[in-house]
């Protein structure tokens, strides 16, 4: 199950839309986190172009899914590890060469529940992100569906609810696994309900004719997590005299420390009651 809140982040459209740009601001002033650039048929030049019009402030919550060397000059805050297509470099090679020690956001895509539990047992994990998709039939691609062979879902949710790869030394590094496909507002319980710890949205978004407003439908269709249990009662209090391991009287008012002492004589004070001669009757 889940154990942090769920999460929301966006994909962007994967050509020019009119919009993108205007609405970007706005989006993350809204809550929006993280944001995948994905323009597989840009060049590096047109790629640039788009990133240096985003407001640099926002620069950090950009995830890159091609030309990854952009990241230096804008400082990006993370990047995406594609599987093939044009401008793609792999993504450990990238990072190792060009910032050995940046705390950079890695993503990778999942197709098939083997390479889930592949890349879920691999430790120490090679990205942050884990996007599986599709878990539903794909808005942004008509002929895009699940696939009951390499995705099954009853087989997929018992994975995730099980969690066997989320070993106690290394919880707090087990990669974040986001559902993508045919994501809208309706499904997010559907999808918290399968084990995801959060959503990618793409074409329910891009496609609506105000997106900010379906943001905000999505934001408040955001599944609730059950609170954590409460915590145990304290113990009851103990009314019998308390030990102390040493054997010495605990810190304690005068009062119960004559009370310790009645019931805990000393070695002197046990000698002189056994060398204590009888008392005489009296004539």
């Amino acid at each position: 199950m889940p154990s942090s809140p769920f999460h929301l982040a966006v994909i962007s459209p994967p050509d020019e839309h009119p919009r993108e740009l205007a609405l970007l601001p706005a989006l993350f002033d809204a809550g929006l986190t993280r944001y995948h650039i994905r323009k597989p048929t840009w060049t590096r030049a047109r790629l640039a172009a788009h990133l240096a019009a985003i407001p640099q402030k926002h620069h950090p919550r950009l995830i890159l899914h091609t030309h990854h060397d952009l990241a230096a000059a804008y400082a990006i805050g993370g990047f995406h590890d594609r599987q093939s297509g044009a401008g793609v470099s792999p993504a450990s090679d990238w990072h190792k060469h060009f910032f050995p020690t940046a705390a950079l956001l890695r993503s990778r895509p999942i197709h098939t529940l083997a390479e889930l539990h592949t890349a879920l047992t691999t430790y120490p994990p090679t990205h942050d992100t884990l996007l599986v998709s599709p878990i539903f039939p794909s808005i942004s691609k008509p002929d895009h569906a699940p696939s009951p062979t390499h995705l099954p879902l009853p087989e997929l949710s018992a994975h995730l609810h099980a969690r066997p790869f989320r070993k106690p030394h290394s919880a707090n590094h087990t990669p974040q696994i986001l559902a993508l496909g045919g994501i809208t507002p309706d499904r997010l319980a559907t999808t918290a309900a399968l084990g995801f710890d959060g959503a990618a949205i793409l074409g329910a978004l891009w496609q609506s004719p105000d997106p900010l407003a379906t943001w905000r439908t999505f934001q408040s269709k955001i599944p609730k997590l059950p609170p954590p249990p409460p915590p145990p009662p304290p113990p009851a209090p103990h009314h019998h005299a308390r030990q102390t391991p040493s054997g010495k009287p605990p810190r304690a008012n005068p009062r119960s420390l004559r009370r310790w002492s009645k019931t805990h004589p000393t070695p002197h004070q046990t000698t002189q009651l056994r060398a204590r001669p009888l008392a005489r009757p009296r004539p």
